[in-house]
């Protein structure tokens, strides 16, 4: 639905760039109204606004610095804990310091250790945007039109995706990026991402 939104308001060329983003913004917030299951159906995602997510945050969002968001990955720490068990294993088994432990050592140490000391960046909130792992650009605060939570509820527990909806003036289009907050806790998230738009509102 969304993707349709996206194309539709796009080819209203006749309308001004003002009115498109107006028509854009409240087509996306009728989308994103909850809607009411039956009983026997799966729940629907809950879309909250990151304004409305902020609320629940009650700490301090430093806006003096970019706030960044990082992503250890799993299969980086599995491969290294199964590495470090087999190497001790063996050393148990065999009482001896061998080539495998010297290969071990190494691969921790050039592979391992500096993905886990330095997680790959997965999101950057700034005074100048917001920049995600999988939108190849910064977003300016001034291209952004809407920000969401997207919640998924589980069995155990509900996940979240941020969907950042904006003004791509290079190609005079709108358009939407997900990004997974794996990781990331969406009120702290939400709440940094209303300070720092905040702060880039011109006084």
């Amino acid at each position: 639905m969304v993707n349709e939104t996206n194309e539709f308001v796009n080819c209203i060329m006749e309308l001004s760039l003002e009115q498109r983003k107006q028509l854009y913004i409240e087509k996306i917030r009728e989308e994103y109204i909850p809607v009411k299951v039956k009983w026997w159906e799966p729940e629907k995602p809950l879309y909250h606004s990151t304004k409305e997510f902020a609320l629940g945050y009650s700490g301090i969002i430093n806006t003096a610095e970019p706030m960044v968001f990082k992503k250890l990955k799993k299969e980086t720490l599995i491969w290294a804990v199964m590495l470090a068990c087999i190497s001790v294993l063996l050393y148990f088994v065999t009482k001896t310091f061998s080539f495998f432990h010297i290969v071990v050592i190494a691969l921790f140490f050039v592979v391992f250790l500096p993905k886990l000391v330095n997680p790959m960046y997965k999101i950057r909130v700034s005074r100048n945007g917001i920049w995600a792992y999988n939108s190849k650009q910064e977003i300016t605060w001034q291209n952004v039109m809407l920000s969401y939570i997207k919640e998924v509820k589980g069995n155990e527990a509900s996940t979240y995706t941020l969907i950042i909806h904006y003004y791509d003036p290079k190609i005079d289009e709108f358009r939407n990026i997900e990004s997974s907050l794996y990781d990331v806790f969406p009120k702290e998230f939400s709440a940094a991402i209303e300070a720092f738009r905040e702060k880039a509102q011109p006084s």
